[in-house]
């Protein structure tokens, strides 16, 4: 299936030149120098929430980080941002880019690398932050939630994505592999599943560095905490980033982001029995919040930027509600929004497909064998 709508796109364009000057909102002549950025902003509401940027350029030979904040006054009302910034010449910069709303949470991103000789120039395209273009997914659980039939897969399946090691394909490991399978930033998609056993989150603190190691540097992950209370309150456990997970049912989740992606066209509450098992606290800077539960305001679904990669944080039982959508038709869509968004897929294709489309000969054991 084709990716349709957070495909990134980047374009890298050097153009020689030899002095520096400052920094700057107008492209002027190809024959000065330093590093334009070119950014087209992305139509509709959503766009609309941003009020700031920063760009911030990094290298090794590059002492303290080169950052510039573009102010609302040069996003409000136009179609393009033409920003210049005073980098010095030489090879493997970085660039990476936030949109920030009015709270300073990140709406939009992008990043890459590039060399600079003389006037160089950067043409971008803004993605929501946590869309990417993942090719291969890697769940991990002891057993399936809630003894249901596995449901990331069917999302998944849904999507053309098959059972194996290599691009659109899946696998599923158990935790006593943590820490040994090789996850990789920009091709994996890593999801650690709901109300797993005591041994599934006494491995995933042993392994946590390589979980952490892996967002840090650019990877994508999606995490689910809906553990029962008995399982959680005899681990210590830390998330990526050093948000913390607390047990409390809640009926009903206020959105409060209604023109993000995942959440568009979604009522402003959502009630379900229960609708979260908990909230997180310490989420990383410009944590972008999308859901809380209504009785204290707490996270229940958050996208977060950690390093160069993105974690996803859920409190909601989706896995649940995806095998019960039939009853529960606005939270039982979430799981697929949420997994077609990190994929870089439109996260609202239309009608779902029913549950348990999982076609014949497919299997959804968990891989006992470490991969090669």
């Amino acid at each position: 299936m084709k990716k349709t709508k957070f495909l990134p796109i980047l374009a890298l364009v050097a153009i020689l030149a030899v002095t520096f000057a400052g920094c700057s909102d107008d492209s002027t002549s190809s024959s000065d120098s330093g590093l334009y950025f070119h950014i087209p902003f992305p139509g509709g509401d959503y766009f609309d929430r941003v009020e700031s940027m920063v760009l911030t350029v990094t290298a090794a030979d590059i002492d303290s980080p080169i950052t510039a904040v573009v102010p609302d006054s040069m996003i409000s009302g136009k179609t393009q941002l033409d920003f210049r910034m005073d980098v010095p010449e030489g090879d493997a910069r970085h660039y990476s880019i936030l949109a920030l709303d009015s709270d300073n949470q990140s709406l939009y991103s992008n990043q890459g690398d590039f060399d600079i000789a003389g006037r160089t120039d950067i043409s971008i395209t803004l993605l929501p932050i946590g869309s990417g273009s993942p090719n291969r997914v890697k769940l991990f659980r002891n057993v399936n939630p809630w003894g249901l039939p596995p449901q990331p897969e069917s999302v998944l399946v849904a999507l053309g994505f098959s059972q194996g090691n290599g691009a659109n394909q899946y696998q599923v490991f158990n935790s006593s592999q943590m820490g040994s399978v090789v996850l990789t930033p920009g091709t994996d998609l890593v999801i650690i599943q709901a109300n797993q056993d005591t041994l599934f989150y006494q491995d995933y603190i042993e392994a946590t560095a390589s979980f952490d190691d892996f967002v840090q540097n650019g990877g994508a992950m999606l995490y689910f905490c809906t553990a029962e209370s008995n399982i959680l309150n005899y681990v210590d456990l830390t998330l990526p980033g050093g948000a913390e997970y607390s047990n409390r049912l809640s009926l009903y989740n206020d959105v409060i982001i209604p023109d993000h992606p995942i959440t568009a066209g979604l009522p402003d509450e959502l009630y379900a029995t229960y609708a979260a098992h908990g909230y997180f606290e310490n989420l990383p800077a410009n944590s972008l919040i999308l859901t809380v539960d209504s009785d204290s305001l707490m996270p229940t679904l958050s996208v977060s930027n950690l390093g160069t990669g993105t974690i996803v944080y859920s409190s909601q039982p989706l896995e649940f509600f995806r095998r019960y959508r039939s009853t529960l038709p606005d939270m039982g869509g979430m799981l697929s929004r949420v997994v077609r968004f990190m994929l870089g897929y439109d996260p609202t294709p239309g009608e779902i497909p029913g549950p348990n489309m999982m076609p014949p000969g497919t299997s959804s054991s968990v891989v006992n064998a470490r991969e090669q």
